[in-house]
């Protein structure tokens, strides 16, 4: 999946970032966490001891990845019934349904993330 290539350079890039802002410790020991919704990009614990979901999007997420990180965070609470969910979605950009609906959810952050190509001269031609 495209996403992996976010996840697996994230503790180096922006997204390493994004964990150490928010206190966050990563406790999916690398691998997607199985829920009956689907499968969590990230699960992460805060400095509160609250568990955080963090789904990865490639280009613009809408509603349905709203819905979808939702649904992850209700299974989490589910199975973690004492402990507070939170979830960050992260995507190029967010259309207005997903900016909507996230106003109306104080559990859930939307973070941007940009794609910065380099292109350095390894070896000039003659």
């Amino acid at each position: 999946q495209a996403e992996d290539g976010i996840r697996d350079r994230s503790p180096s890039r922006g997204l390493g970032d994004v964990y150490k802002r928010q206190g966050l410790r990563i406790v999916d020991g690398g691998k997607e966490k199985a829920v009956e919704c689907g499968r969590i990009d990230i699960t992460a614990e805060d400095k509160t001891g609250a568990l955080v979901v963090i789904e990865l999007k490639t280009g613009i997420a809408g509603a349905g990845a709203v819905g979808q990180i939702m649904g992850y965070m209700g299974d989490l609470k589910a199975e973690n019934p004492a402990k507070k969910v939170r979830g960050i979605l992260v995507a190029c950009d967010f259309d207005s349904k997903a900016r909507s609906a996230a106003h109306l959810l104080d559990n859930l952050s939307l973070h941007h993330y940009r794609v910065n190509f380099e292109f350095p001269i390894l070896r000039r031609s003659a």
